[in-house]
């Protein structure tokens, strides 16, 4: 369940990534980071400037990251694995960065994202 659960979620990061992301320049990815981190902040409580700055370093990364293996990859399976990869270490860095009430929020809204 856990491992549908996360190919769920990754196909879905891919899928937000596609549709947001498309053929972005990088200060587009920024951008992109901004605004996700924007609509993350209205449901997230408490979260400081800081936070906040480091959330748009970490999307901005993860976006990237993501765009960079759809443009070297062909392969859906690929690309999915390493969406999910690539999504589960922002996860982790997002950890570090939230409080554990932010995070578990954090992973909530992308639990319901899935769905």
């Amino acid at each position: 369940m856990k491992i549908t659960k996360a190919l769920i979620i990754g196909g879905f990061a891919l899928l937000a990534m596609q549709v947001s992301a498309q053929e972005n320049k990088p200060e587009d990815a920024l951008q992109t980071a901004q605004m996700h981190v924007e609509k993350l902040s209205k449901s997230i409580n408490g979260l400081s400037n800081d936070q906040q700055t480091q959330m748009v370093g970490v999307e901005n990364w993860f976006i990237t990251s993501t765009q960079d293996v759809r443009a070297s990859n062909n392969n859906t399976d690929i690309i999915v694995k390493k969406t999910k990869e690539l999504s589960d270490e922002r996860d982790k860095k997002m950890k570090t960065i939230l409080t554990a009430e932010q995070y578990a929020k954090f992973m909530q809204m992308y639990a319901e994202a899935a769905k």
